[in-house]
């Protein structure tokens, strides 16, 4: 056995455990053990010793066991006391942080107040763009995705669908990527003597299984199912729970779309968010047609990358595939080449981009507003308390542990501000829902609460606690002991260059402030502009409908048109309708083009025909929307399906051929190889927005030209309700089982045309109001805390025969420097950042000097308001009570 351990080397254990001389105690202490032992026995020590060495055996070995199991028992005490004590001193600056918040309420309301609503527009406004440009679609294979698109660099098409023989051949040859194909539509869900129009597409197989997406039951479509013909349907899984319960025998059972029955064979989980189908519900195999023509194109392609493979790669093959097509059928694929990009990129678009930018640098400054604000309300509290923390540093308290409470503090404050924050988003994300509004066919966007969004929601709050805690607390942790003390408390109450730092946060909180009201001004007033545009329709008239015919009453042509003259009789035959009229789209919902040729001038090949917009409209449309003649004549009941063809244009059509509306009437215009008369010309309709000119469009008489689906629209000074109800018994009489949906007002109906600009508009005034309102409130703070730090000052003032207006000039002075200056520095930011909203104005320039004027007004206004009640406050005080107090 080794000497025992020193005595001077035992007073080191205060460093930490000697393990070495411990096994050693313990060794020797077994083995005087066992010699006694057998000395009792009636050995020998001599014989003794030996026989017990001989027993313990490989002294060495157990030597190194039993301090190997000592170090892992000492780290295991030395992390259990570290725990120990960080909950312990967590649970002590916790408790110290509720006593203080319980102390002052007021401030605590004030902070978390502010932080709630800040944080709750952040988390509002990151739902709506995680759906709008970060999280578009929501597929397991969606980081794999791409789109393939044809392109026309010559006509400047940069992305448009391919024809369904081109795609099959790209399908076919394409190594590269696994492509798919779909046409986005609608069906007519017949059940029990119901109907509903639900979203869909006619897709390629394959389409869901390259997305990673597997169906709940049944299968999806496969390569023999285009080919067979056979009517089969994939259906959501929304529709298989609430029409059959979710039963699995769904499998095989027939589904009436449009009329005819169809087959289903599969269902498909609605958890995900599929790219480029909106709501799709309905699903049918996208036929390969024989006859299908390469001029006809309406097949857009995803496709999911092979493994190994990049966009670079498949854009090399794709590319190459779309010229070898191009050689091998000039007339129609000259000129045409395949663009290749990712699924997000095809999905996001530009403005989308932009405006993703501009919603997350808003809220980032909101947040910074709410940061400062707190800020220096903190800086206000650590003056008040810096008696206390002057103590906590005497007795012992490290300058880190200091700057540790305070951070608690923080952090608890945050949370506060969090949980109020989340709660106010999931108001804010219902408001999104009514706001955008649902599309076309009733379904509300995605817009929810997600776990992303609670995700950013803490993160929010612990970048929040971090970013207005750190100034407050080391400044708290830099207190200088002696002179806190001697002073009492008071030795910073007037510190300048504390005041300074709160005039500089105030001065950020108002340039901040001027940025978003600017932003939100100028969108404001495109947002207005958009209201009062002409737009070349009448918005104030009447409501609109839709309504897709299909089905046996309306299976061919002839009595399509008979049943569409019945229900066009029948409401015009409605009380207070004034005229009324069906086209194939209303305007603004876009619609296909096509190339054109005016007779008389000379021919050029079709790919250099010029384009123009195509509508199929009835007598009493262009009347019911409010669309002015130039001159001719509208459409009437005479031009029936055997008349003579006739068109209307309209202007922006007309300039590119006539001087004047006069000189295009009796002229005719070749379309889709059939010749018409141009027998009117009509003001154009501002299809693309207002910022954009008006499309050359050709309206082409509905009954020479028909088609199934059909909107509606009905003149008249009747309200929305009732006309509804009397539309409906309209449709139900003449085409019983046939839906109608988006009944709207034709006012409505422009309004959601429009409601992008709204939105944006609506969203930055939120942040704009919310702004404001933090800002404000910056100000009323600081001059609060500057009217009780002075009291002595403004009571000797008084004493001294200060005026009430003097009173207040010197309580309003500092702070309204540093309004000043926040605001000047907040309109020169503005100019600089004026382009970032510049896309969304319609137009409009992003340097009104009436906006700019405007906000510099308001903020000012708002300043000296919020300085108004601390103001009063320091003209009422008694200058015999602060005499005597002192």
């Amino acid at each position: 056995m080794a000497e025992p351990e020193p005595i001077w080397r035992r007073y080191l254990r205060f460093f930490g455990p000697n393990i070495g001389a411990d096994v050693e105690d313990e060794l020797r202490f077994h083995f005087e053990e066992r010699i006694a032992a057998l000395m009792a026995e009636g050995l020998d020590r001599e014989s003794a010793s030996r026989a017990a060495t001989a027993e313990f055996g490989d002294v060495a070995a157990v030597r190194r066991d039993l301090a190997t199991i000592d170090r892992r028992v000492d780290r295991r005490h030395r992390f259990i006391t570290r725990v120990t004590g960080a909950f312990q001193g967590l649970g002590l600056d916790i408790r110290s942080a509720v006593r203080g918040f319980r102390a002052n309420p007021g401030l605590v309301a004030a902070a978390a107040g502010s932080l709630a609503l800040a944080i709750g527009v952040n988390v509002t406004t990151f739902a709506a763009v995680d759906r709008i440009g970060l999280r578009p679609f929501d597929v397991p294979a969606g980081d794999r995705l791409v789109r393939v698109a044809t392109t026309v660099p010559k006509d400047g098409i940069s992305s448009s669908p391919t024809s369904l023989p081109d795609f099959i051949e790209w399908r076919t040859r394409a190594k590269t990527a696994s492509l798919a194909g779909y046409v986005q539509t609608g069906y007519n869900w017949s059940s029990n003597d119901q109907a509903e129009r639900v979203w869909g597409a006619q897709i390629s197989a394959g389409f869901f299984s390259l997305m990673g997406v597997t169906v709940i039951a049944g299968r999806e479509f496969n390569r023999e199912d285009e080919e067979s013909g056979e009517r089969l349907a994939l259906i959501g899984e929304r529709i298989w729970r609430d029409r059959y319960g979710g039963r699995l025998d769904i499998i095989g059972r027939t589904a009436t779309l449009d009329g005819v029955a169809h087959v289903i064979v599969g269902v498909i989980p609605s958890r995900y968010v599929f790219p480029f189908v909106d709501g799709g519900e309905v699903w049918t195999p996208l036929a390969n047609a024989p006859a299908a023509t390469r001029y006809f194109h309406q097949v857009w392609v995803i496709g999911g990358l092979a493994p190994g493979s990049s966009v670079a790669a498949a854009q090399a093959e794709l590319g190459t595939i779309a010229r070898r097509l191009a050689e091998l059928f000039p007339d129609s694929n000259a000129g045409y080449e395949a663009r290749v990009e990712t699924a997000w990129d095809a999905a996001v678009s530009p403005d989308a981009r932009r405006a993703v930018v501009l919603f997350m640098g808003s809220i980032g400054l909101v947040l910074l507003i709410a940061c400062a604000n707190v800020a220096n309300l903190l800086l206000a509290r650590g003056v008040a308390r810096s008696r206390e923390i002057a103590i906590r540093s005497a007795v012992g308290a490290k300058r880190g542990r200091i700057v540790r409470l305070l951070m608690i503090e923080n952090l608890a404050l945050a949370a506060l501000g969090g949980i109020g924050g989340v709660l106010l988003s999931v108001g804010g994300v219902a408001w999104l829902r009514r706001s955008f509004g649902p599309n076309l066919l009733g379904q509300a966007p995605p817009f929810e609460l997600s776990s992303r969004a609670l995700g950013y929601a803490a993160i929010v709050t612990v970048a929040a606690a971090i970013i207005f805690g750190l100034l407050p607390a080391f400044r708290a942790g830099a207190t200088n002991l002696i002179g806190t003390l001697r002073e009492g408390g008071r030795g910073e109450s007037s510190s300048p260059a504390l005041g300074r730092m709160r005039g500089s946060l105030v001065a950020a909180e108002m340039a901040l402030s001027v940025v978003l009201l600017v932003s939100a001004g100028l969108t404001l007033k495109a947002s207005y502009r958009i209201n009062q545009a002409d737009l070349g329709l009448d918005r104030r008239r009447g409501i609109v409908f839709s309504t897709v015919m299909a089905g046996l009453q309306s299976a061919d042509t002839v009595g399509r048109l008979a049943l569409q003259d019945r229900l066009a009789a029948r409401l015009r035959a409605i009380p207070g309708v004034t005229a009324s009229g069906l086209g194939s789209e209303l305007p603004l919902d876009g619609s296909g083009s096509s190339k054109y040729a005016v007779e008389g001038e000379d021919s050029v090949a079709y790919l250099k025909l010029p384009g123009a917009q195509y509508h199929m409209v009835g007598p009493g449309f262009a009347e019911a929307v409010g669309i002015r003649l130039q001159a001719g004549r509208f459409f009437t009941r005479d031009d029936r399906r055997n008349a003579p063809l006739v068109a209307i244009v309209n202007d922006a059509l007309m300039k590119r051929h006539w001087p004047s509306a006069s000189g295009a009437l009796g002229r005719r215009i070749r379309f889709w190889d059939k010749s018409y008369e141009i027998v009117g010309v009509a003001a154009s309709i501002h299809e693309w927005g207002i910022q954009n000119g008006a499309p050359a469009a050709v309206y082409l008489s509905a009954a020479q030209v028909p088609v199934s689906w059909n909107s509606y629209v009905l003149s008249s000074a009747r309200s929305l309700g009732d006309l509804t109800v009397e539309v409906r018994r309209a449709v139900a009489a003449e085409a019983p089982g046939q839906p109608i949906y988006r009944v709207m007002s034709l006012e409505d109906y422009v309004a959601h045309g429009y409601r992008e600009p709204r939105i944006l508009a609506a969203m930055l005034t939120l942040m704009a109001v919310v702004a404001l309102t933090l800002a404000t409130m910056g100000v009323a703070s600081v001059v609060g805390y500057a009217v009780a730090q002075r009291t002595k000052e403004l009571g000797i003032r008084r004493a001294l025969g200060a005026s009430a207006k003097q009173i207040v000039a010197t309580v309003a002075r500092q702070s309204g420097k540093a309004v000043a200056i926040g605001t000047a520095i907040g309109l020169a930011l503005a100019l600089g950042t004026g382009q970032l909203v510049a896309g969304f104005l319609n137009g409009a320039s992003p340097f009104d000097p009436l906006v700019f004027a405007g906000v510099g007004i308001v903020l000012l206004a708002a300043a000296a308001v919020s300085m108004v009640v601390p103001a009063r406050r320091a003209v009422r005080v008694d200058p015999m009570v602060t005499l005597r107090n002192e």
